[in-house]
C-alpha cells in the first residue's frame, strides 16, 4: 500500500518552502536618481522635476518664454552624424536663447564633457549647467 502525501507534507519533509521565491530587488539606477513626473512629463531625477516645476513659475510669471523640454541637437563631423546632445531645458529670457542641463557631480562624466565642447564648437551654444543648489 503506497501513502500519498500533499504538497505541504511533502515540502515540510524535504524542507522546501511552497512559497513563490521572493522577487528580486530592483537594482538602483547608475546615480541613485528617482525618476518622476510633473505634468505628465518624465524626469530623470526629482532635482531635475523640482528644476522643471521652477522654470514652469517662472514661465508664468514672465520671467522666461518657450519653456521647452528635452531637446536634442545634432552632432556632426564632416557632415556625418556621429551622435546628438539632449538639452534638459531650452528657453528664452530677454530674447536670448538659455540651454540648460542639470547636472550632479557625478553626472558630469567625459563623455558629457565632450558632448558639451562639441555643442559650443559646432552650433556655438554655452551649457549653463545647474545643480540642486540651483
Amino acid at each position: 500500500m503506497s501513502v500519498r502525501m500533499t504538497e505541504e507534507e511533502y515540502a515540510a519533509a524535504t524542507k522546501r518552502s511552497t512559497k513563490a521565491p521572493a522577487a528580486p530587488k530592483a537594482k538602483p539606477s547608475k546615480y541613485r536618481n528617482v525618476p518622476t513626473t510633473i505634468n505628465g512629463e518624465r524626469f530623470d531625477s526629482k532635482g531635475e522635476a523640482n528644476r522643471y516645476a521652477a522654470l514652469l513659475a517662472a514661465e508664468q510669471t514672465g520671467a522666461i518664454s518657450n519653456l521647452r523640454h528635452e531637446v536634442a541637437y545634432a552632432l556632426t563631423v564632416s557632415g556625418e552624424l556621429i551622435g546628438k546632445y539632449i538639452a534638459d531645458y531650452v528657453y528664452y529670457v530677454g530674447g536670448v536663447r538659455v540651454v540648460e542641463d542639470f547636472k550632479s557631480p557625478a553626472s558630469r562624466t567625459p563623455f558629457y564633457l565632450w558632448k558639451r565642447k562639441h555643442l559650443l564648437a559646432e552650433h556655438g551654444i554655452v551649457i549653463l549647467e545647474t545643480d540642486r543648489n540651483t
